[in-house]
């Protein structure tokens, strides 16, 4: 498996590459197919704090939709979830001062190249903070003192539990449940690279064991949040069946849930640590979906992400020059046939699956431009050049499934000090090109973990991000803004 700096540098390489390449088209072309259609953009930002300076935001503004599924037979045991001094983890979350703040805040729509104001303090965790550009609700929520970083660790799931109290964080050694309601947290027994993530209906995270030989397997286990296993569910014999080479499985931390959190993909891998297939997998109700043994053909280069679709119905692999759609029987059904930097998949306004991705191959017509993929068909429609003076490096998350049509953005990496899409996090429109600019990140970037990648929650009432605080170093912290309803309106 290829080191993820590695990787990063690959994908670099090639929007400089492309950007040299790629001549500049008007931002408010939406391409379909063989033919463009003139539409007005309308776009949407709202920025974070000062450089230097971070803020934070937290809990789910309403409640989290349950979904109700069958019986888990990942766990053995109830799923009950005490805190460490024996109150249930029910409690209504208080935002002291959020309600004033979202009543004063006015989306601010279109291509905004509003300057982050830098002469910031650093704010202390838990104050809710009017970010002074944009005047989005923020606030910090995690510390880096004594850690090396405190941040998120995956864009393609969602950190927060199904009732909105914990968030689902990785200091420098260990994972961590940060208790959006009380500014408090519980350390978790949990190796480094186990790709946790919660179940749909109760505060229990179900992870795997390892990324490499001698720590992975085949089996998915089950916590609660006082650490105590629940259950395990081996896949080994099943999985062997169909590629006797596979020892372990692992998503490289990219690979997001189906809108109901039960299903879910990976890639396999030998006692060499190269892959041999793939498999979706139904943690409900312990069903292998498909298994794809060994690697479709092809120059495929690296792989970058593997992740099943918000309906469940489809497996997207990402390598860095190709994307693969399977069936969720793992059977291939398309190729999209360009490079892959972290895309989003999500779903569309007519909650169909899609990728939203930047296509930086320069052998493609859209070259340089964010896309948005129809799985069902596997034609692009243009969004923005994202060259447009600025080159800029681009994260997609599709986690808002009770809000289908809108992702996040995150960027960073500009090529230029000021564009309309450097260093920011912005609400996006996949349907109509609308934005709604939520913050700056104040990320330097400078290094893998301290990337200002973003996820947001169901209903996008809140949104979590990474900063370094303009610190240029590895030292980042989860900061949270929070979005009303009325934005979307």
């Amino acid at each position: 498996m290829s080191d993820p700096d590695r990787l990063d540098d690959l994908l670099g390489g090639a929007r400089d590459e492309l950007r040299t390449q790629v001549s500049t088209q008007p931002i408010p072309e939406f391409r379909e197919s063989n033919h463009v259609v003139q539409r007005t953009v309308v776009v949407v930002f709202a920025v974070l704090a000062g450089a230097g300076a971070w803020l934070g935001i937290r809990g789910s503004e309403a409640e989290v939709d349950s979904v109700n599924v069958p019986d888990n037979p990942v766990l053995d045991e109830d799923p009950t979830t005490t805190l460490p001094d024996g109150e249930p983890s029910t409690t209504q979350a208080v935002d002291v001062g959020l309600t004033e703040l979202l009543g004063d805040w006015t989306p601010i729509e279109g291509q905004d190249d509003s300057t982050p104001v830098v002469d910031r303090e650093r704010f202390a965790t838990g104050e809710w903070t009017a970010d002074p550009v944009w005047g989005t609700p923020v606030r910090r929520v995690t510390d880096t003192t004594g850690e090396r970083f405190h941040r998120l660790q995956s864009p393609g799931r969602s950190p927060q539990s199904s009732d909105g109290r914990w968030l689902l964080t990785r200091r420098s050694e260990s994972w961590v449940a940060v208790d959006l309601d009380n500014d408090a947290d519980i350390e978790l027994p949990l190796p480094r690279d186990v790709e946790p993530m919660w179940a749909p209906d109760s505060n229990v995270i179900r992870h795997l064991s390892g990324s490499n030989s001698n720590d992975g397997s085949l089996t998915v286990a089950t916590i609660n949040l006082d650490g105590e296993a629940l259950g395990v569910a081996d896949l080994t014999d099943r999985i062997q069946a169909e590629a006797p080479e596979a020892i372990y499985m692992h998503g490289r931390d990219s690979g997001g849930l189906s809108a109901d959190g039960n299903r879910v993909a990976w890639a396999l891998y030998d006692d060499a640590e190269q892959i041999v297939g793939f498999v979706a997998y139904d943690l409900a109700t312990d069903e292998i979906l498909g298994v794809h043994r060994g690697l479709p053909t092809g120059e495929l280069g690296s792989l970058v992400f593997v992740s099943i679709t918000p309906t469940g119905e489809r497996v997207v692999v990402g390598f860095l020059n190709d994307m693969i759609v399977f069936g969720a029987d793992m059977v291939e059904q398309r190729r999209l046939g360009q490079q892959t930097e972290r895309p989003g998949v999500a779903r569309n306004g007519s909650g169909a699956d899609v990728v939203v991705t930047a296509n930086f191959d320069s052998a493609t017509d859209d070259a340089g431009w964010l896309v948005v993929y129809d799985l069902e068909s596997g034609v692009p429609t243009r969004l923005y050049d994202l060259f447009d003076g600025a080159n800029t490096a681009i994260d997609v998350a599709g986690l808002a499934h009770d809000r289908p049509g809108w992702v996040l953005a995150s960027t960073h990496d500009c090529k230029q000090d000021v564009a309309w899409t450097c260093d920011r996090l912005f609400a996006l429109n996949i349907d109509d090109g609308r934005i709604i600019n939520l913050a700056h990140t104040y990320s330097c970037a400078s290094s893998t973990f301290a990337e200002p990648e973003a996820v947001v929650n169901r209903d996008f009432s809140r949104a979590w991000f990474n900063s370094d605080a303009g610190s240029c170093t590895e030292a980042a912290e989860v900061y949270e803004i929070a979005i009303p309803a009325a934005a979307f309106n």
